[in-house]
């Protein structure tokens, strides 16, 4: 059976993707699994240092000015083409999306030559390009009970985040926290903002980072590489260790509160590792996904929200305080992240793509 992923943009896209395709193969060895994305983002480092064959298109983002629009055109129109008679002359079995404009042209090549189509979205909305080609895909499958509930539909199938499946194994580990001159008997706060790291969040953390030295716990501030330098040749705190980045689901597990964005992944993460968490949406998403997923944790009081226009130094540490040292508060937001969690969800979808099987 010949299935091709296709992903790419963010990292909420791309794990998730990669995360299901290791699965598959481990279970169904002859499988032959494929990536295919834009070969100018990180899906084409992040996939070549996997076992998995990339094949590339140039597809740029971020462009405004009306030629700019143009030019995406005509590279849209270039990329189906060149997928198209790639799978004319190499036909799979089955194309996944896992959402991103990077994957409309191999769906639309998908489209037009009649290969079945599954999407999966990980945000608690449909992405633009999901919404696109919902129609046309044979299934759809959802990690939100509040999607699952406005697409009724029966190919609608809410199984998970397959990032879930591959996490939720990680055990606690104290040398990591040592390594770092922390101490494992203390309580430790991870505050994590993505890979690019987060201004406003950094410019709070200025005026934070002196009042953790008078707490009786310690901080783990992974600032994005980005901003890495600036932090740490102006900041030199006992009980606070800065990072550029991080294995986020091992530091994960190793913490007891974790200060986080609210994108697919990451939230796919804390509920898999059943993690405490503080989350400041992005504002700058589309549609607004990350709040629309962080209030899916907040309604089973799983996680505190903080709007970024809200945040402050003085607002942060307090959340920090008020959820840190309430052991009850801890263990009751841990188990609700865990009731949200899909620790089957790579296993469930790997039987529907067994479906499309030809041998």
């Amino acid at each position: 059976m010949k299935v091709i992923f296709t992903t790419g943009g963010t990292g909420g896209h791309i794990y998730p993707a990669l995360a299901l395709a290791k699965r598959l193969k481990e279970v169904n060895p002859n499988y032959e699994i494929s990536f295919v994305g834009s070969s100018n983002r990180m899906e084409k480092d992040i996939i070549e240092k996997s076992i998995f064959d990339f094949y590339g298109y140039n597809l740029s983002s971020g462009m405004q000015s009306k030629f700019d629009k143009i030019k995406q055109y005509i590279q849209m129109v270039l990329a189906l083409l060149k997928t198209y008679f790639k799978f004319v002359f190499n036909r799979p079995d089955l194309v996944i999306g896992f959402g991103a404009y990077i994957t409309a042209p191999t769906l639309m090549a998908a489209k037009f030559l009649n290969i079945p189509i599954m999407l999966h979205e990980q945000n608690s909305s449909l992405g633009k390009v999901n919404k696109m080609f919902y129609k046309s895909a044979d299934q759809v499958i959802v990690c939100y009970e509040s999607l699952f509930e406005e697409y009724p539909d029966a190919k609608v199938k809410l199984l998970g985040n397959p990032r879930a499946s591959e996490v939720k194994d990680i055990t606690y580990n104290s040398q990591d926290l040592i390594e770092l001159g922390l101490d494992p008997k203390l309580k430790t706060v991870l505050i994590v903002m993505g890979s690019q790291g987060s201004q406003s969040v950094n410019d709070a953390m200025f005026e934070l980072m002196p009042l953790f030295s008078e707490q009786d716990f310690q901080v783990i501030y992974v600032t994005g590489k980005q901003h890495y330098d600036l932090y740490k040749s102006n900041i030199d705190i006992k009980n606070v260790v800065i990072l550029p980045y991080v294995d986020q689901p091992q530091m994960l597990k190793n913490s007891d509160l974790v200060i986080a964005r609210g994108g697919a992944t990451t939230a796919a993460e804390i509920c898999a590792i059943g993690v405490p968490s503080i989350i400041i949406p992005s504002p700058y998403v589309a549609n607004n996904h990350q709040y629309i997923n962080a209030h899916q944790l907040e309604k089973v009081s799983a996680t505190k929200i903080i709007k970024e226009a809200d945040l402050t130094a003085k607002v942060l540490l307090a959340s920090i305080k008020e959820i840190i040292f309430d052991d009850n508060k801890l263990t009751s937001m841990k188990k609700a992240a865990l009731s949200l969690s899909s620790p089957n969800a790579s296993d469930d979808i790997i039987k529907l793509i067994k479906g499309y099987a030809n041998d």
